[in-house]
């Protein structure tokens, strides 16, 4: 049976419409406190102590100008400039990238090496933070910005079969470091036979204690400016890394860090420089001639031939002379610089004609210069002397580099109040090769027992690696801590902007990376 409207609307409280419910009374509630606090932040914003809740921060000096108008400068609209790791957009990356682009041209990292793919989503605010303050510096890059790929990089190169290194930090944990070896300090790549070990002992001597120890009085008169005057003038001389180091930027006050064996001064010198950055090349005429005397000058011009049959013909007679005079004065009390001449001269003065081989034009003479006047003693001859007589030299390039580290930066300046053997280690009491030397000798003359191998070959860099470097250079906290307490006085940063920098051009303007 069906139900009637009246019976219907007898099952309805007549008091329902006047009965309040509880939830819309406090959504009212809610809403006019929303209001009134819009209201009142409002009119906040509205005081000059409230601008910044309009901005995300101050921009760095360098783009300090348009903190008040200039955020097109780097933001395009309805695009985020910083895009997360969910929603990255190649397209987006790329025209917040060309507003970098515009004022920077900077090349890529590795361009040729890294993924086509991972370029696309790499944006330059992923390492370059803006809106942190006038102070911030762009390019005080975290650690965690590099890392991120360098933990692992076979997942981003092309190659990923070529020996990638790992680095996750500078420090080392558990005896494992957490960056490997420098590749540039392996060897020498030099062609100078040199020991440090016999130049650094007292008179430079073979031996402790022998003859041939040179003494002040025993240099050449034009040289004994050069060194230090000793209270017994007939004390041996002793050498220090400055005599032959000379920085770029002399630096008053730091003489006491430079010999064997020095006292450390870091008490009374001051902490770090940026003016000296690289040592001077070592100059034949400047820092060896004042012991090692030749009859021929260091550089000979073979294009000259008749100047040069000049030198050689006078040079012959005047080595035949003294070799005769010494021979007949020797005695047992000669002077160690009298019995070096006698000893050299005796030996090479009866050597072929090199007159008559440099009329003839004969290529041998190169070679017999070469090993007459005692070139071997410290160079490595040219290719095929015997057979190329359009050799300019007779002896090979030094090859000595100015950038030992090729994929870091290295500057002597922050570390001028380190001793020099603090990282370069030289053993004075040396007297046999050290493990490079036995392995990449440069020998060119075979060792007798009248003239021992000392170590510290100039083909080894006498340099521990990384191990010396992480003494003094600390990433973690608590091992800063530790240092400090075992007595480290040199505690320093070791974040990988401190030596190493993303865009490196090369010569020609193309990146090199690290």
């Amino acid at each position: 049976m069906a139900i009637t409207g009246k019976q219907r609307s007898r099952r309805i409280d007549r008091n329902y419409s006047s009965s309040l419910d509880p939830s819309i009374l406090w959504k009212r509630r809610f809403g006019w406190a929303g209001l009134i606090f819009g209201v009142v932040y409002g009119l906040w914003l509205l005081n000059p102590s409230a601008a910044k809740q309009l901005s995300t921060g101050t921009l760095s000096k360098a783009h300090h100008a348009w903190n008040e108008t200039g955020c097109d400068k780097c933001h395009a609209p309805l695009s985020p400039i910083k895009t997360t790791s969910v929603a990255r957009s190649p397209h987006a990356i790329a025209q917040n990238n060309q507003r970098c682009n515009a004022c920077h041209k900077m090349a890529d990292h590795y361009p040729t090496a890294t993924k086509l793919a991972v370029q696309a989503l790499e944006s330059c605010v992923q390492c370059h933070h803006e809106h942190l303050g006038a102070n911030h510096n762009l390019l005080d890059i975290a650690d965690e910005s590099c890392v991120r790929c360098h933990a692992d990089l076979a997942q981003f190169v092309e190659d990923a079969n070529r020996p990638l290194s790992k680095v996750t930090s500078f420090d080392s944990t558990n005896g494992i470091s957490g960056h490997p070896d420098f590749q540039g300090l392996i060897r020498d790549p030099g062609t100078i036979q040199f020991s440090h070990t016999q130049h650094m002992r007292p008179g430079q001597s073979l031996k402790t204690g022998d003859r041939s120890a040179k003494t002040w009085d025993s240099l050449p008169l034009g040289f004994q400016d050069q060194y230090q005057k000793p209270n017994n003038i007939s004390d041996p001389i002793q050498l220090t890394c400055s005599d032959c180091h000379e920085r770029d930027h002399p630096i008053a006050g730091y003489e006491a860090l430079e010999g064997p064996n020095a006292t450390s001064a870091t008490n009374s010198l001051g902490r770090q420089t940026n003016a000296h950055v690289l040592y001077k090349p070592v100059e034949f005429s400047k820092h060896c001639e004042a012991c090692h005397q030749l009859d021929l000058p260091h550089k000979l011009d073979f294009k000259d031939q008749k100047h040069l049959l000049d030198i050689v013909a006078t040079s012959q007679q005047q080595r035949l002379a003294r070799s005769e005079r010494l021979q007949s004065t020797s005695n047992p009390s000669e002077s160690s610089v009298d019995e070096e001449n006698r000893l050299r001269i005796a030996g090479t003065a009866s050597g072929a004609d090199l007159v008559g081989l440099i009329k003839e034009n004969n290529p041998l003479a190169k070679t017999e210069i070469f090993k007459t006047y005692a070139c071997s003693k410290c160079h490595q001859p040219a290719t095929d002397l015997a057979s190329n007589n359009k050799l300019e030299s007779i002896v090979a390039p030094s090859s000595l580099p100015t950038r030992w580290l090729k994929k870091a930066s290295f500057s002597h300046g922050p570390h001028i109040n380190v001793q020099c053997d603090d990282c370069h280690k030289i053993h004075l009491d040396s007297n046999a090769l050290s493990s490079n030397d036995q392995n990449h000798s440069i020998t060119t003359t075979t060792p007798s027992e009248s003239t021992p191998l000392l170590g510290n070959l100039a083909s080894d860099v006498l340099i521990d690696g990384i191990q010396g470097c992480q003494v003094c250079h600390i990433v973690d906290e608590a091992k800063r801590k530790e240092a400090q307490l075992a007595g480290v006085k040199n505690i320093a940063r070791a974040d990988c902007i401190d030596c190493h920098r993303y865009h490196d051009h090369g010569p020609k303007g193309t990146a090199t990376g690290l």
